[in-house]
């Protein structure tokens, strides 16, 4: 369309409009006389002006069409015509109902009516700039090493970017001016149009470090060559591929390597879920407390081990076959195992952290290998039972087993749960008949095999891990049975010295689907009551652990991925191995009892007759458990005073002797800790020169240790606490020297120390000091200074076996400035401070294998390492007799003799007398 046939279309549009105006909405002269004759002078007036703000509207609307068409040529000259006829004829009336208004109203001159003349517009681009929230983008951590003076330290450095968006916004904005008939102007409507967007964006990075430890550069190898794992904190470990082994291509070779065929991005996906076995059983965690098997020995038996693997060199302890194969030449030690089971089973135990493949729970442990398995995959317990005396006698510290009877599919479905849940019997008569015992259970309890294997388990304090079996069973059969085989007393025939270990899958926190789990199938059966007369329970001893496409070592010199109650075993024998490094005196069930008893128990539905003691957990199981206390005899078992927090508040927050101390926990497990945290730093301080020399008030110092009340005269003070248990006595000479005596109870100069650790039940203080204060024209010089000894009564049952005699003192000098009706002074005060004796502690350092301790004695001098010192200023304003005004201000440094710490006080006091 032109620019011609728009405005002819923009005409004909308006004068159709125009035409389309209601009659009735315009006021004709007609109208005028009808409310100029009515004799309601209210409604008059109402109506008067509602017809002038109509007829203004439409004077308004015929103004702008004039002023559309007006310059668009002779062509539509008629249009503007009509439109101004139209708007005289609306000014008019306009005109004619303000004149009657003013006619009402009484006044004298009715104003001119206002109406738009024109409009104009005009056009502006602006932009607009928001600032969005600062975002995080990306984190990079890293551990950096420095290396000093033979020292290295090792920092946790993380790197945090961020970025700043700024959103830019250009819009056109359309300004409307109306302008008025009375030659004001009035805003129109505003129109903003957005018309471009774009964004611009600011990045900065902060990096925070943080120290993590500092160790020394040595040689990592011991006498033989062979290389030692380095402590690493917990973070190093999980950064590994051999330890998580979803971060490199270890867990997808292992699965490649069983079956080729299988999609390798597929693999890499499981490898998140199944490549964090060991932290799902906490080893990294453990690792990092510097327990990793060392000094252990693990003995596997199984279908024997790859030899020649990289993940056992230099590990392997022993090795010996027990099978009738290898008797006859015919299988070797050498595991050709289709599945390599032996070999997996080793490499869970204790593969080596060698920075490649795989890792064990117990990397640093030993190996005893045991071949009691056919290559073909048959577990001869006739084998395992010598096998087991075997590595007895080779000072095993656990045996792993990870093979057990099947029992058969009719045995299973003509199993019967009793009333107390968990326990089953078979009474079926069929099975009986058939050969099995009286109540039809016979998992090989009585044959030769178990006798000799509980023989073998007798008379040491190795520990059995036990396979719970594959059948889906609620319950474990044989050897898991020899876990709960009680001699005519009750007693258990193995102690309490075997493990059964149950298939744990930590991709869906459930039970492996093929996995026995906890029940119990009952070995004395009362068929009269219906009851198990066996008084313990598989459950007691049944543990969680992964097992479920678990990668490990496989017998070709690679790794693969195999699932069952076999691969779950081995990680509990290398919990036993783990825990049993750092405490080697404690006996075999004590062992069993520290894993059971810190299993992780948050797991979905648990049941104890299902889950047993719950998942193996080392982070719990390498920190104190139970009531924990200090040793006080010879022997870790022997006596121990119970460690409480609080208890010792003493100047300083530190003693030099307390910085390891030894503790046990209620597994007779000895741990270190830095007893200065059971410190706080105490302010002895009892009283404040600045206060005494303001306020003219006693300055000795000693007798606030007390806590008592003081009576007496002019020169003799004297206190008795309400128990009689705490006294003080000073004598003032007319020469200005002082004579005291001060008795404590359960505290040394203010200090007390009140635990396991420390404890002393009071003092006696005998003390002499001199003071004075010479005035000289309007100056007063004072000051003083105290010395003391001090006898300590400590209790001997702690590690505070005796305390020296202590010498302190303290001091302090000023002057003022007197004025007619105020006084300005300053002092420098050394509050009271030990400054020498020593205590002497009975420190225990570590336990020998036979579980005796061994001591040290500790001499530690009791003196202030940092001496407070203390700087005031007063000021006293004597307004009237009987009114006025005070203060003063202080500065303390090295607070409650604490090197570098300060504490500013400071008051006002008004003193009005009535």
């Amino acid at each position: 369309m032109n620019i011609k046939k728009l405005a002819l279309a923009v005409a004909l549009t308006s004068t159709v409009a125009v035409s389309a105006m209601p009659i009735s909405a315009e006021a004709s002269p007609r109208d005028y006389k009808r409310v100029a004759s009515l004799s309601d002078e209210s409604l008059k007036l109402r109506l008067a002006q509602s017809y002038i703000d109509r007829n203004t509207r439409f004077a308004n609307r015929f103004q702008g069409l004039v002023n559309r068409f007006e310059n668009l040529g002779p062509r539509y000259a008629r249009y503007v015509t009509i439109f101004k006829t139209r708007l005289a004829y609306y000014e008019e009336q306009v005109a004619n109902f303000t004149a009657l208004k003013a006619e009402i109203t009484g006044s004298n001159s009715a104003p001119a009516p206002v109406y738009r003349v024109k409009t104009t517009t005009k056009n502006e681009s602006v932009t607009e700039s928001n600032v969005l929230p600062e975002k995080l983008i990306d984190t990079q951590e890293r551990i950096v090493e420095e290396t000093m003076n033979g020292l290295v330290k090792v920092y946790a450095e993380v790197s945090k970017t961020f970025e700043t968006v700024t959103v830019h916004k250009t819009f056109n904005v359309r300004y409307i001016t109306q302008h008025m008939s009375n030659g004001t102007t009035q805003p129109g409507p505003t129109k903003k149009t957005l018309t471009k967007t774009h964004e611009t964006s600011t990045k900065r990075t902060a990096t925070d470090r943080e120290f993590v430890r500092e160790y020394a550069v040595v040689d990592n190898s011991d006498n033989t060559g062979i290389a030692t794992t380095e402590i690493l904190t917990y973070d190093e470990y999980m950064a590994r591929d051999d330890v998580d082994y979803s971060l490199g291509t270890v867990y997808r070779d292992a699965m490649l390597n069983v079956n080729s065929r299988i999609n390798p991005d597929y693999a890499d996906r499981i490898g998140v879920y199944y490549g964090n076995s060991l932290d799902a059983v906490g080893a990294p965690v453990a690792w990092s407390r510097g327990y990793t098997g060392k000094g252990s020995t693990i003995a596997i038996l199984d279908t024997g081990i790859d030899t020649d693997h990289s993940e056992f060199a230099g590990k392997i302890a022993g090795m010996e076959c027990f099978t009738r194969t290898c008797e006859r030449g015919i299988e070797t030690i050498e595991d050709k195992n289709r599945y390599g089971h032996g070999t997996h089973v080793a490499g869970l135990a204790a593969a080596a952290l060698d920075g490649k493949g795989t890792t064990g729970v117990a990397p640093d442990a030993d190996l005893l290998i045991a071949k009691v398995a056919y290559d073909g995959g048959f577990y001869d317990f006739d084998a395992a039972a010598e096998a087991l005396a075997w590595a007895a006698e080779n000072s095993a510290t656990v045996a792993n087993m990870s093979g057990g009877v099947n029992v058969s599919g009719y045995y299973q479905q003509t199993m019967r749960e009793l009333e107390e849940g968990g326990v089953y019997v078979n009474t079926d008569p069929d099975l009986i008949r058939a050969g099995y015992n009286e109540y039809g259970y016979n998992l090989m309890m009585e044959t030769d095999a178990a006798k000799n294997m509980i023989k073998a388990m007798q008379g040491n304090e190795m520990v059995a891990v036990i396979s719970a079996g594959n059948q889906r069973t609620p319950y474990t059969a044989f050897p898991a049975a020899l876990a709960i085989a009680e001699d005519d007393n009750g007693e258990l025939l193995l102690g309490g010295r075997m493990l059964i270990v149950g298939n744990w899958n930590i991709r869906g926190n459930k039970f492996n689907t093929f996995t026995n789990k906890a029940g119990t199938i009952c070995l004395q059966y009362n068929a009269e009551t219906d009851t198990c007369e066996t008084k313990h329970r598989i459950k007691d001893f049944f543990l969680l652990a992964p097992g479920t496409d678990i990668a490990s070592a496989d017998n070709d010199g690679t790794y693969r991925t195999l699932t069952g109650t076999s691969m779950s075993a081995p990680m509990v024998s290398g919990g036993v191995a783990v825990v049993h490094q750092m405490w080697p005196h404690m006996p075999g069930a004590s062992l069993v009892k520290l894993l059971l008893n810190t299993a992780d128990k948050d797991l979905p539905g648990y049941d104890e007759n299902l889950h047993g003691q719950g998942m193996m957990d080392l982070d719990a199981a390498t920190q104190p458990q139970g009531a924990i206390g200090i040793p006080t005899t010879g022997r870790i078992d022997g006596t121990l005073n119970t460690l409480s927090g609080g208890g010792m508040a003493i100047t300083g927050g530190n003693v030099q002797a307390l910085g390891t101390v030894m503790l046990v926990d209620a597994y007779d497990r000895d741990f270190y800790f830095n007893a200065n945290d059971f410190v706080e730093a105490a302010d002895t301080r009892t009283i404040s020169y600045t206060i005494a020399h303001k306020d003219q008030l006693n300055t000795n110092a000693y007798m606030g240790f007390a806590g008592t009340r003081n009576l007496g005269s002019s020169n003799v003070l004297f206190g008795l606490s309400e128990d009689g248990s705490e006294m003080n006595v000073a004598y003032d000479l007319e020469n200005g020297f002082t004579v005291g005596l001060l008795k404590e109870n359960g505290s040394f100069l203010g200090n007390v120390a009140d635990s396991a650790i420390m404890r002393v039940n009071g003092a006696t203080t005998t003390y002499a000091g001199y003071n004075f204060e010479n005035t000289y024209n309007d100056v007063t010089l004072f000051g003083g200074a105290t010395m003391a000894l001090t006898n300590v009564e400590v209790d001997s049952s702690t590690m505070l076996k005796d305390m020296d005699t202590l010498t302190s003192n303290t001091a302090n000098i000023g002057a003022k400035y007197n004025m007619s009706n105020s006084e300005f002074g300053v002092v420098a005060a050394l509050p009271v401070a030990i400054t020498s004796g020593n205590a002497n502690f009975e420190v225990a350092q570590s336990v020998n294998l036979d579980g005796s301790l061994n001591y040290a004695n500790v001499e530690n001098s009791m003196a202030s390492n940092a001496r407070e010192y203390n700087l005031g200023a007063f000021y006293n304003l004597n307004v009237t007799d009987n009114a006025g005004f005070g203060f003063y201000a202080e500065q303390r440094f090295n607070y409650a003799g604490v090197e570098g710490e300060t504490n500013t006080e400071a008051g006002v006091k008004l003193r009005v007398k009535f």
